[in-house]
C-alpha cells in the first residue's frame, strides 16, 4: 500500500510550485508511512508515500527511474509475478539494481509499452511520465483493489491515490456529484460509475488505462481486459464428474495464494467462518508444511472478528478452523466499539458516505491488526462474485436459468431446494422471478423509490438526479446466474467491496491481498455453467467439492452467509442516536435540499421507539449530510494519527540525480 501524486501542467516552462506536490503527498502520507519523496520533470512533478513490502532497501525507492530512459513512474499495489517477469528481461540482457516490482514494471513497461499489461498478476495504480514524449501513461488493475483519481482543467491535469490529495490543490474545486450521491444512499454503491461524489473528480476504471499527451490535452481511456464467457455454455448432466476441474481449480488456488504470501514484511489473513477465508487458510497451512512460506518474511498469523453476544459471531467457528490446520489465531473483540470516533475517522479516510456501519468495525480490527507489526493482509474479497455466494440474491437468476436447461423439473427442484435448505417464504421467493428480466435501471430505481422510501424521504431535486440512470446491459447471454456474478464482480459489488478495503487498510499502513481476485481465476470460473456456482440451493458449488480434504468439513457443510454485519438497528438507537437527532433537526441537514427534514425525523421517531427497523436506512441518510460537513463545508475533521510508524522528516528530491 502506498500513495501515488502527480501534476502535469500544459505549459511545459511552467515551474509547478514544490508545495503542491508535498501537500498531496502529506494529506495522504498514512497510506506510506516508511518514506516520500518527488521528483520534477520540466512542467510535470510527480510524487509518492511509500510503504515499503518487496525490496525494504532505499534501492526500491519511488519514484522508479532506470538507466537508459528518462521516464519516471510512480506506482501503488503489488506485481505479485514480478519474480517472473524479471526473469524474463533478465534473459534478454537488463540488469535490476534492486529487488523491488517497480523496477520491473518499468521495465515491463519501457519495452512494451500498453501490452505490458497483459502480463501483469497484480493489484495495481501506476502512471509514467516520459518527458521527451511529454505523454503521461496510467493504468489500473483489473477489478480495481488500487485507486486512481484525477481531476483535468484547461491548464493542469492532476491524479492522487485518494480524492482529499486532488482537494488540497487550489485550482480543483470542492463540489457535489448528486448523482453519484443519490446512488450511494439510495442504491448503496459509489463506486459504478467513472464519476465520484465530487463534481470534476473521476476515477479510472478497473481494467482501463489513461495516456495523455501535453499536445492533445484530452485523456483517452481505453478498457485493456475482460471477462468474456463462451456464448452458450454447455450445462453437464447430473452426477457428471467434474474430478479435473476440481483439480485445476486447486492448482490455480494454490498458485494465487503462494504468489500474494510474496513480502519482505509480515503477512496476515482475515479468517471468517466462511468458505472463502477458509480456503485461504488451507492454502496456506498446505504451502507451510510442504516447507515453504511463499516468500513471505515470517510464517503468516491469522486474526477473526468476534462480536460477542450477536448473531452474526463466526468467531468461534474461525477459531475452530484454525486449530484444525495447525494454525493460530488470534482473536480481535468489537465489545462496544467507539463509534463516536469511529464514524468521523473511517469517513474521512473513505472520502464517501459509508452505506453501512461495518466500513467503521472494519477499519477498527485494520488498526489492531497494525498494531501487532502485520504489513500484509489476506481476505476472501471477490469470493462471493468468482464461486457463486449470494443465494438469496440468485434466487430470481437461479431459477430462471434452471427454467431455461432443464425446463419445469429443473425449476420445480430448485424451488424446493431453495425452500427446504434456506427457508425462504412463497410470497418472497415469488417477488425473485421477474428480476432477471427487467432492465436494470428500472430495478434499481423501483428500490431506491419504493423500498429505500426515496419518493417519501428525498427531495424532488435529489430524485431527478438519481432515478432510471444507472444501465447495465446483460454482459453473459443465456446465462442468468453468471451474468449476475460477472456484473457484481466488475461493476456492482467488488469495485465497493475494493474501495473500504482499501481505504481502511491504508489508514494504518496495512496492504490487503484477494487471492479470488486472481484473474486467472476469473477467467476460469466464468468458463463454467451456473450449476457450478450455485445448483439446488447450494452456493459456491465447486469450491465445496474441490476442497473437500482441505478445509474442515463443518465449514463446506454450513449454509448459513453471515458475512460482516453488525447491529445496525441496535446501533442507531443505542449509541448513535444523539448524533442522527442532532443531524436530522440541523440547519444544514434542512438548508441541504437532499431530504425532506419532516419525513425524515418521523422515520427516526418511529425506529426508536421500535415500530420499524430502518437503522441503515436512517445511517445512510444522516452518513449523506456528515460527508457533506466534512467534504464540502470543512468541518467535523477529524485529528487522525497514524498509527504505526511516525516519520518525522520527509526526503524529497528535486531531480533525478
Amino acid at each position: 500500500m502506498c500513495g501515488i501524486a502527480g501534476i502535469l501542467s500544459r505549459e511545459r516552462d511552467f515551474a509547478l510550485p514544490e508545495d503542491w506536490i508535498e501537500k498531496m503527498m502529506a494529506v495522504q502520507a498514512h497510506r506510506g508511512p516508511d518514506d516520500a519523496h518527488w521528483v520534477r520533470f520540466p512542467g510535470c512533478l510527480l510524487g509518492f508515500d511509500r510503504l515499503s513490502v518487496q525490496d525494504i532497501s532505499p534501492l526500491g525507492r519511488q519514484p522508479m527511474s532506470v538507466e537508459g530512459s528518462p521516464a519516471g513512474l510512480v506506482f501503488n499495489g503489488e506485481i505479485y509475478n514480478f519474480v517472473e517477469l524479471a526473469a524474463e528481461h533478465r534473459s534478454r540482457g537488463v540488469r535490476f539494481r534492486s529487488r523491488s516490482d517497480s523496477e520491473v514494471l518499468l521495465h515491463h513497461y519501457l519495452s512494451r509499452g500498453e501490452a505490458c499489461l497483459d502480463a501483469l498478476n497484480g493489484m495495481f495504480a501506476f502512471a509514467v511520465y516520459d518527458p521527451e514524449s511529454e505523454i503521461l501513461f496510467a493504468a489500473r488493475d483489473r477489478f480495481g483493489v488500487k485507486p486512481f483519481y484525477y481531476y483535468l482543467d484547461d491548464s493542469y491535469f492532476c491524479f492522487a491515490s485518494e480524492i482529499k490529495a486532488l482537494l488540497t490543490l487550489p485550482f480543483v474545486p470542492r463540489a457535489p456529484n448528486l448523482d453519484i450521491l443519490f446512488a450511494g444512499a439510495l442504491g448503496r454503491g459509489n463506486d459504478r460509475w467513472e464519476g465520484t461524489c465530487f463534481g470534476g473528480i473521476r476515477q479510472l476504471l478497473p481494467s482501463h488505462r489513461l495516456r495523455i499527451h501535453r499536445r492533445i490535452w484530452a485523456p483517452e481511456t481505453r478498457k485493456y481486459w475482460a471477462i468474456r464467457p463462451p456464448e452458450n455454455i454447455s450445462s453437464p448432466s447430473p452426477g457428471s464428474d467434474s474430478t479435473e476441474l476440481e483439480a485445476e481449480f486447486r492448482n490455480l488456488f494454490h498458485s494465487a495464494v503462494s504468489l500474494r504470501l510474496r513480502s519482505d514484511r509480515p503477512v496476515g489473513l482475515l479468517l471468517s467462518g466462511g468458505v472463502d477465508s477458509s480456503t485461504i487458510a488451507a492454502a496456506m497451512a498446505r504451502i507451510l508444511r510442504a516447507g515453504g512460506d511463499g516468500g513471505s518474511a515470517a510464517p503468516p498469523r491469522l486474526f477473526t472478528m468476534s462480536l460477542p453476544g450477536e448473531a452474526m459471531d463466526e468467531s468461534v467457528l474461525a477459531q475452530e478452523t484454525a486449530r484444525s490446520l495447525g494454525l493460530s489465531c488470534r482473536l480481535i473483540k468489537s465489545l462496544e466499539p467507539d463509534l463516536e470516533r469511529l464514524v468521523p475517522a473511517t469517513l474521512w479516510h473513505n472520502e464517501e458516505p459509508l452505506p453501512y456501519l461495518n466500513r467503521c468495525i472494519h477499519w477498527q480490527m485494520m488498526k489492531e491488526i497494525a498494531e501487532e507489526g502485520i504489513i500484509v493482509v489476506l481476505n476472501g474479497q471477490g469470493g462471493d462474485e468468482i464461486m457463486g455466494g449470494y443465494v438469496g440474491r440468485l434466487l430470481g437468476s437461479t431459477l430462471a436459468t434452471a427454467l431455461k436447461n432443464e425446463g419445469w423439473a429443473g425449476f420445480a427442484a430448485e424451488w424446493k431446494c431453495a425452500q427446504d435448505l434456506r427457508g425462504y417464504r412463497f410470497r418472497w421467493m415469488l417477488s425473485q422471478l421477474p428480476k432477471p428480466f427487467l432492465a436494470h435501471r428500472w430495478v434499481r430505481s423501483f428500490q431506491a423509490l419504493v423500498r429505500e422510501r426515496g419518493l417519501s424521504l428525498a427531495t424532488l431535486r435529489f430524485i431527478h438526479h438519481g432515478v432510471l440512470r444507472d444501465h447495465s446491459p446483460r454482459l453473459v447471454s443465456g446465462d442468468f446466474v453468471n451474468d449476475q456474478l460477472l456484473k457484481w464482480l466488475t461493476r456492482d459489488t467488488v469495485p465497493d467491496l475494493c474501495h473500504y478495503e482499501d481505504r481502511n487498510s491504508a489508514a494504518h499502513g496495512l496492504e490487503e491481498r484477494f487471492p479470488f481476485l486472481d484473474y486467472r481465476i476469473a477467467e476460469f470460473m466464468f468458463r463454467l455453467p451456473w450449476s457450478f456456482k450455485v445448483y439446488r440451493g447450494i452456493s459456491k458449488v465447486l469450491i465445496r467439492h474441490a476442497m473437500r480434504g482441505w478445509v474442515p468439513d463443518a465449514v463446506l457443510d454450513r449454509h448459513q452467509k453471515i458475512g460482516m454485519e453488525v447491529p445496525e438497528d441496535k446501533w442507531v438507537r443505542g449509541p448513535l442516536s444523539h448524533l442522527i437527532q442532532d443531524v436530522a433537526a440541523s440547519k444544514s441537514f434542512r438548508e441541504r435540499g437532499l431530504w425532506r427534514a419532516g419525513p425524515v425525523r418521523a422515520l427516526i421517531e418511529d425506529h426508536l421507539a421500535g415500530r420499524v427497523n430502518r437503522g441503515n436506512l436512517i445511517w445512510r441518510i444522516t452518513g449523506t449530510e456528515l460527508w457533506f460537513r466534512m467534504f464540502l463545508d470543512g468541518t467535523d475533521r477529524p485529528g487522525i494519527q497514524a498509527s504505526r510508524i511516525q516519520t518525522t522528516q520527509k526526503g524529497f528530491s528535486a531531480a533525478f540525480r
